[in-house]
């Protein structure tokens, strides 16, 4: 079966495409994480890690022996239809950054969009998006789903400030 048939076909077929990808992972001796099932494992007896990250057709292989790494992304490659699109700067619309002791992950461009869609652009960062003394009320009518996509969407704005860039250093 055609990968972008069963990715963008049949309702089912999204679900028969992640049982072949776990099926074959588990074949390269990946194990899934508990808490994530994109995120697969694979400890060499040396005890050398590699990590896959998958979300639908996107995958990021990583660790620290860059021969082990280039060696199970490679078994992918020959038995996927799909390419190495070299060292990544982007996975998921975040921004990756690296230097000889840190990656550098960030949000900025994809938050900036949230912000221009509530024309926020121009907002002030403040410690808590609530007034003092704000005491909620009980909402006893039905839901709005139409308000509850803009609160869900917009809430990330509070964190604004957290959410531009996470570092990890050696």
């Amino acid at each position: 079966m055609c990968l972008l048939h069963v990715l963008y076909g049949l309702k089912q077929a999204v679900l028969q495409w992640w049982r072949e990808l776990e099926a074959f992972m588990k074949t390269m001796g990946f194990h899934q994480a508990s808490s994530n099932t994109g995120v697969f494992i694979y400890k060499h007896p040396d005890g050398q890690l590699v990590i896959a990250l998958v979300y639908i057709n996107n995958g990021l292989f990583l660790g620290a022996d860059k021969a082990l790494v280039d060696s199970k992304k490679h078994a992918c490659l020959e038995h996927w239809e799909c390419h190495d699109t070299g060292d990544v700067t982007d996975f998921l619309g975040m921004k990756v950054n690296k230097t000889a002791l840190c990656i550098m992950i960030d949000q900025k461009a994809y938050l900036k969009m949230v912000l221009e869609r509530f024309n926020m652009h121009n907002a002030k960062i403040v410690p808590t998006p609530i007034p003092s003394g704000y005491v909620p009320q009980e909402n006893k009518g039905a839901v709005d789903p139409v308000q509850r996509q803009k609160f869900q969407s917009v809430i990330m704005l509070w964190l604004l400030p957290y959410n531009l860039k996470m570092s990890i250093c050696i």
